[in-house]
Order: C-alpha cells, then structure tokens, then sequence
C-alpha cells in the first residue's frame, strides 16, 4: 500500500462488507492494489491464532495490585462491546427486530454479537469465509482516470482474476 501511495479501510453493513482502496501510484499501482487485495479476501493465509486475536480471545493482564486476572479480548469484539454499550444502542438495537423479525439477516448487528464472539472458534470463520469469500459472490466499483482504457483495464482484470481464484 506505502509503495503506491495508496490507502485503504473497510466497513461493514448487515449484508455486505466494502472494502474501499486508492492509489496514486499510476496504472500499476492501481493493478498490483487491486490483485494484492483480492488474492488476501479470497486466499486469505490467517492462522487460528490471528482469527482468536481478531475477533474475540481472553488474555491475562495485571491489575493496579499485581494481581492478575483475565481480559477479554478482541479487535471485533473491543468495536461490538463499546458499540453495545453506546446510548443508541436499545433503540437501533430493536429497531432492526420491530421492522424486520427477530431472525431476518437485516435485523443483525453488522459487526456481531458479543456474547456470539465467545463462543466463536478459527473453524467458524473459515466455514464463513469458505462460503461466502469467492469471486461470484463479489462485486466492483471502479472509478479511473480519463487516460485509461476500459478495454485494456477490463482484459487486465480478467487475467488478475484468473490468478486470484482460477477458473
């Protein structure tokens, strides 16, 4: 990303995560960008122990009296609890059950309940990934420069994509 001047993030909404890139780096950067990340969505080489720290894991730490005692921990799970505890959770929280029923996927939390992250393990989010995590379940939205070719762009892209996901 730091060698084409590129930068990136992502957000998540109930049925479907965005990730969102940029690059100043020419017509290569924009290539080699776009190959980088959709080789890690969709042959992503995670261990069990970065999808624990990633979603939800229990740690030991000290407290103010050299005690120790265990902490949960998280990147998602860190986001979801401060998000359950805002103000506005209660409200948007059953807003979502009230319009659509209890079980409709648009009712969920995006990002997932706490209490589910505890229970979650590495095999959980490689079934997830393995069934959703696929070109054919993905889209695009391009926006380039003037000076670019749709068709050459659009042959260069099939041929990532044949390396991405073969086939």
């Amino acid at each position: 990303e730091e060698m084409t001047l590129g930068n990136a993030s992502a957000w998540t909404s109930q049925l479907n995560t965005v990730y969102h890139f940029n690059t100043l780096g020419g017509a290569e950067g924009i290539y080699e960008t776009l190959e980088a990340r959709l080789n890690a969505l969709v042959n992503p080489d995670f261990t069990d122990e970065e999808i624990r720290r990633e979603v939800a894991h229990l740690s030991v730490a000290e407290g103010e009296d050299g005690g120790l005692y265990l902490e949960e921990k998280g990147t998602v799970y860190t986001e979801m609890v401060s998000s359950f505890e805002g103000p506005g959770y209660p409200l948007w929280g059953g807003m979502g059950d009230m319009l659509f029923g209890k079980d409709h996927p648009v009712a969920n939390s995006s990002g997932g309940h706490p209490d589910s992250m505890r229970t979650m393990v590495p095999a959980d989010m490689r079934e997830f990934h393995a069934k959703n995590y696929h070109l054919s379940n993905m889209g695009i939205i391009v926006s380039l420069p003037k000076d670019f070719e749709l068709d050459d762009f659009l042959k260069r892209v099939d041929g990532l994509l044949d390396r991405v996901q073969p086939g």
